[in-house]
């Protein structure tokens, strides 16, 4: 199975410019826990980083910065784990695993912005894995 037949294809974007105070609000409205960074062309949206919520409090608010001083790139990561459309799931998982990480940004080969694979879509795909095995053993245990 391809990552982007089961990524979620609504990704709420930021610009590296955004202030905190406007990220935070992006967050809470749309019920999320990070903002996939980008540069936009005319091509589309090109992920440059990432911001967590706890980017925010570790690296902001436990520190007592001024909030309307600092910028989203000055507290993104830039060290992006990616993954393809094409890839794998399983060795997109491996790849998370390694960077202990529960969210990755999906590009098109081009490296566009396609979605976001987080680990809520993974536990979903693997339960309906799991729901089939098991139709299988008790199809197997009815004849």
């Amino acid at each position: 199975m391809h990552i982007g037949a089961i990524c979620s294809r609504e990704t709420i974007i930021a610009s590296p410019a955004d202030s905190i105070q406007t990220a935070s609000q992006q967050m809470l409205q749309y019920n999320v826990g990070s903002l996939v960074l980008v540069e936009t062309d005319a091509k589309g949206n090109k992920p440059v980083g990432i911001v967590t919520d706890r980017d925010i409090v570790l690296k902001v608010i436990a520190p007592e910065l001024k909030i309307s001083e600092v910028k989203l790139a000055d507290i993104m990561s830039t060290k992006l784990l990616t993954a393809k459309e094409t890839d794998d799931v399983y060795e997109t998982l491996k790849k998370m695993r390694a960077k202990v990480v529960r969210r990755i940004p999906v590009v098109d080969e081009e490296g566009y912005l396609k979605g976001m694979l987080t680990i809520d879509d993974l536990l979903e795909f693997f339960n309906k894995e799991m729901g089939e095995v098991v139709s299988l053993f008790k199809k197997e245990q009815g004849r």
